[in-house]
């Protein structure tokens, strides 16, 4: 597997989990919140694995030719990120509502 393949499902399985814990472990009044946070991890780390390269090397030239590389890759394991954050978000937030609803009824 090449590095892009690795790339985008580390960042899919890494902001889904975090998107996930977050959304269970914190209750935000709004949906603001929930689509605010499926769109900052999945960018965070897909930066922070983009960038990690140069941050442990030593060589100053290598910033150049990341620079012109970056949004190759960064926009793909975004993408790869944010759309099965939106999916856990939209579970999550579905699931409270139908346990509000049977807890209502009850």
């Amino acid at each position: 597997m090449n590095l892009f393949k690795v790339g985008v499902l580390l960042i899919a399985v890494l902001s889904t989990a975090v998107v996930a814990f977050i959304s269970c472990a914190k209750r935000p009044s709004g949906k603001f919140w929930y689509l605010l946070a499926a769109l900052i991890v999945p960018m965070a780390l897909a930066n922070g694995l983009y960038w990690s390269a140069v941050w442990l090397t030593t060589d100053p030239s290598a910033i150049g030719d990341y620079k012109a590389w970056e949004f190759v890759f960064l926009i793909p394991w975004f993408i790869a990120g944010a759309i099965p954050s939106f999916a856990v978000v939209l579970v999550i937030r579905r699931a409270r509502s139908n346990m509000s609803r049977s807890s209502r009824t009850e």
